[in-house]
């Protein structure tokens, strides 16, 4: 793109208009100079970007061949050639992070410095693209490992931020209520647990593992109320044996089967007044 911007530009300079004496207009000096000047840097900027996505597509390649020390030179200097790429720190941090699952199997200590790398990797590929919904939610899991890691609450405050911009670019991303959830939950506050469920099953009606933790976690406190979420939960696993990937597609953003319409039916069926409808948590 950039390269044929350059091209352009010659070819505008060379075709400027004549004057009525038939003579090229008078372009001062410095302006030319600043002007070659100008296009020589725009080359080279063309090339040093078409030199970053050659390099990076290379990286690419060497990661499907699984030769992952030479990937992240690869992506290293595409980095260098073109800094403004988000996908590059991006598979920066999934290499890291790769490095890391490896690293904590064999119990290596350096599992917490490649875990913190990916992190931050991942940080810059979201400064450079802050509307991609995926840099948002990866981080939310990259901190919240690094929670199970560490047990630094900080982590999870993270982990509850990241999801925050996640949602914001993408309400109805049921994963990243799962995950809001689930750090809700290990920050003690149960409550707000319980309210971002009610969304994502909200949002997304046969979200089975939602039903079934809102049983779980309401078992104690509203116990008609769990037995509601735990048949929910069981309808729910029912619908979804045997289906195909494809089906399960359609099939997960379709409305659950109509339970009874009045509050006795309900009551008869063992169900609460408040288990027919939920509100979304704020």
């Amino acid at each position: 793109m950039v390269f044929t911007d350059v091209l352009l530009l010659g070819i505008l300079w060379a075709s400027l208009p004549e004057s009525a004496f038939g003579k090229r207009n008078e372009i001062p000096s410095y302006l030319s100079k600043a002007a070659a000047v100008f296009v020589v840097l725009l080359g080279l900027a063309s090339a040093s970007l078409l030199a970053g996505a050659m390099t990076y597509m290379r990286g690419e390649a060497l990661v499907r061949a699984k030769e992952y020390p030479s990937a992240e030179k690869a992506f290293r200097a595409a980095s260098l050639m073109d800094p403004f790429r988000a996908t590059i720190p991006d598979a920066l941090s999934a290499l890291y992070y790769r490095r890391y699952v490896e690293a904590k199997r064999s119990k290596d200590p350096v599992a917490t410095e490649l875990l913190i790398s990916s992190i931050q990797w991942q940080e810059k590929a979201k400064e450079l693209c802050p509307m991609e919904q995926g840099f948002h939610y990866r981080l939310a899991n990259l901190f919240f490992e690094k929670y199970l890691l560490g047990g630094d609450q900080r982590d999870l405050e993270s982990t509850l931020v990241m999801t925050g911009e996640t949602l914001k670019v993408n309400p109805y991303l049921v994963e990243a209520l799962w995950n809001r959830a689930q750090a809700f939950l290990y920050l003690g506050r149960a409550e707000d647990s319980v309210g971002t469920l009610e969304r994502a099953v909200f949002v997304e009606p046969n979200f089975c593992r939602g039903y079934a933790k809102l049983a779980e976690l309401t078992k104690w406190k509203d116990e008609p109320q769990s037995r509601s979420w735990e048949s929910r939960a069981e309808k729910c696993r029912e619908a979804a044996r045997g289906r195909t990937l494809e089906e399960s597609e359609h099939w997960m953003v379709e409305e659950p089967e109509p339970g009874p319409n009045t509050a006795a039916e309900r009551v008869e069926d063992g169900e609460s007044e408040l288990a027919s409808g939920f509100s979304p948590s704020p």
